[in-house]
């Protein structure tokens, strides 16, 4: 098995910690787990930050691309800019779903826009398999 990146090893410490808080249970704990990311973060963060060998990372408003990017953070990056733009002035806290059964799924972006409840605001990232030659077998 190769060794894992650096940001690898990180998202692996920050899962372990949070999985030793929560087990070893008491309020204390609990309040200072609470501080750190999800497994379900983790991942998020993980699978951003690191491209398959042959994937890019679509960003799209509904069914309009915005761009498309090497990387998954880049691509967020642009859809969390571009609902800035279309809201100028407000609050924004955004997240982005990431399926952990299903990478390949858009991941879906949620926002709170001035206090309002988190909902999703109709951006994604769509992963890509780009496919390096032409295969009959698996072409349509």
């Amino acid at each position: 098995m190769p060794e894992p990146l650096s940001h690898e090893r990180e998202a692996l410490l920050l899962v372990q910690l949070a999985h030793d808080s929560f087990t070893r249970g008491g309020v204390a704990v609990l309040a200072a787990s609470q501080a750190l990311p999800s497994a379900t973060q983790v991942y998020a963060m993980l699978v951003a930050r690191t491209s398959a060998p042959h994937r890019v990372f679509r960003a799209q408003s509904g069914s309009v691309p915005l761009g498309t990017y090497s990387s998954g953070s880049a691509a967020q990056r642009h859809c969390e800019a571009d609902l800035a733009d279309r809201h100028p002035g407000s609050e924004i806290q955004a997240d982005w779903y990431v399926g952990i059964s299903e990478p390949e799924r858009p991941w879906v972006l949620l926002a709170r826009i001035n206090g309002g409840p988190e909902r999703p605001v109709g951006y994604e990232v769509v992963p890509i398999d780009v496919a390096v030659e032409y295969d009959p077998l698996t072409s349509a």
